[in-house]
């Protein structure tokens, strides 16, 4: 009878490499176990039957914030080769689950932002979406509506089957993989409220950590999260006026920040509580910080100057490439990278950052600036650790002492207060190691690293070149290598506005 069930130990190992956190779940080709008829199910075997496949084996809490390791999941697998999966929601990604032929439909009308990775299921469609780690969404269920799965839920993982038989299957746009996972888009406040809209909710009603405003990629003591009356309203807003003040937030910016969050509470604080809680933690962080006024206005970029330059003052000016590897990339350029999705791109942007750092030849190529690497990845990559291991057995050199720096979250560049602390960070270590500026600087992908903006967008898109190229590649005069995905209908080009 074995070999006629679903061997689903290949799905399991391909969403661990993914980066995903999973956990084994029952079965529909086994006998629910007693423990679950009895102590779940009240002795009722039918609907233990339907309710095993999608339960749990065990207590999975501590795998919310940490993936199992490998020996968990080979030890999982070998006990349980048929079993279904679930993908721990609120680490890597947050689901969508629309239960009903209404919400399907209502989603892909374009009702909220649309995400190029699906699966299928008995009753409708998971959409999934890359989790921002400044809009925390909490897990929220409604009966027949649509549902949010994120940080303290699951959902049951491609390749498993329903009670009533369906397989549950991907259904992907043709440039999306599963390795691809973090090139996801992320769900806006918008959508959040467009989908409590749906569900017929209020703002008292709202689930826990819709936060009804976007910190801007900010961490912050508090964590945003809406509160009621007696929970410490003013506590949270002075937490957060006091962060956004010391990460340089200009003071009408931290007004509007907080008069967007105030609206989520329930009530919120009247206008001249929040002021006066602004005002009071702006007076202690001039007296904590003498020497660094609060900037009122957010400060604007100064305009250069406009002129021109006679031809004769280039052609005398005219210095040699000053090559980063000879013959394929320049310092103080910006770079491009691009390919179909599971070619390999990460695999050579690596390749290539380890031999920059180690001045190692890179496929017969000289590299003539040898320097530090800054790597600015995706979250939940399980996978870089593993090819920066192949990389050392394949080269025969330890990474140890090599300078390569890998982010340890994404970033959204198209946010200029981000892309600042991202430079500042790189600042940081320049100057704890010496002063030794970057050779190199790898965006990996752009997908992961744009934020909640539209790709496709040309303003947005400009944005996000403007800031690299003034906060990075000018700033450092390095070579930026952005690492990106080939065009839906055309692999002869990059995905996403032109302007790239």
């Amino acid at each position: 009878m074995d070999a006629n069930l679903p061997n689903t130990t290949a799905e399991a190992w391909k969403l661990n490499e993914a980066g995903l956190s999973i956990v084994p779940l029952g079965s529909p080709f086994e006998t629910p176990p007693l423990w679950f008829v009895d102590g779940r199910c009240s002795g009722d075997r039918e609907k233990a039957k339907n309710e095993w496949p999608k339960a749990p084996r065990f207590r999975w809490k501590q795998y919310q914030d940490k993936a199992p390791d490998d020996s968990a999941i080979e030890n999982w697998v070998n006990l349980y080769s048929h079993t279904n999966w679930a993908i721990i929601t609120g680490y890597g990604v947050v689901v969508v689950d629309a239960d009903s032929l209404e919400a399907v439909q209502f989603i892909e009308d374009g009702a909220i932002t649309r995400s190029p990775l699906r699966v299928t299921t008995s009753k409708g469609k998971h959409y999934y979406f890359q989790v921002n780690p400044d809009y925390p969404v909490h897990n929220s269920v409604r009966k027949s509506k649509i549902d949010l799965r994120g940080i303290g839920g699951y959902v049951v993982a491609p390749g498993s089957t329903h009670a009533d038989g369906t397989l549950y299957q991907w259904e992907t746009d043709g440039y999306m993989d599963i390795s691809d996972i973090h090139d996801l888009p992320m769900l806006t406040p918008d959508d959040i409220a467009t989908i409590n809209g749906f569900n017929g909710q209020t703002v008292e009603d709202k689930p826990v950590g819709d936060l009804g405003f976007s910190t801007d990629q900010y961490p912050l003591p508090h964590d945003g999260s809406n509160l009621a009356e007696g929970q410490g309203r003013n506590n949270a807003a002075a937490s957060m006026a006091g962060q956004l003040l010391r990460q340089d937030y200009s003071l009408r910016e931290v007004k509007a920040i907080l008069d967007q969050w105030n609206q989520s509470n329930t009530p919120p604080l009247s206008d001249s509580e929040l002021n006066t809680t602004i005002a009071s933690i702006s007076r202690t962080h001039n007296n904590n910080n003498p020497g660094a006024a609060i900037v009122i206005e957010p400060l604007s970029a100064a305009k250069p100057e406009f002129a021109f330059s006679h031809v004769k003052e280039l052609v005398k000016g005219v210095k040699p490439i000053n090559w980063l590897i000879k013959g394929f990339l320049e310092m103080d350029s910006l770079s491009l990278m691009f390919g179909e999705p599971a070619c390999g791109k990460s695999f050579a942007a690596i390749d290539l950052a380890c031999c920059v750092a180690t001045g190692n030849e890179w496929h017969g190529k000289p590299v003539k600036r040898q320097g530090p690497v800054f790597y600015i990845a995706g979250e939940g990559f399980n996978g870089l650790s593993r090819r920066l291991m192949a990389w050392q057995v394949a080269h025969g050199y330890n990474l140890r002492n090599a300078p390569i720096y890998v982010s340890q979250c994404s970033a959204a560049l198209t946010d200029l207060a981000n892309a600042r602390l991202v430079s500042n960070s790189i600042a940081e270590i320049v100057e704890e190691t010496g002063g030794v500026i970057p050779s190199m600087i790898v965006i990996d992908t752009l997908a992961r690293n744009f934020g909640p903006a539209d790709e496709n967008a040309t303003r947005e898109m400009n944005t996000f070149i403007n800031n690299i190229d003034q906060l990075l590649r000018s700033k450092y005069e390095c070579c930026v290598l952005i690492v990106h995905h080939t065009g839906v209908g055309a692999k002869d080009r990059a995905r996403g506005n032109s302007a790239l």
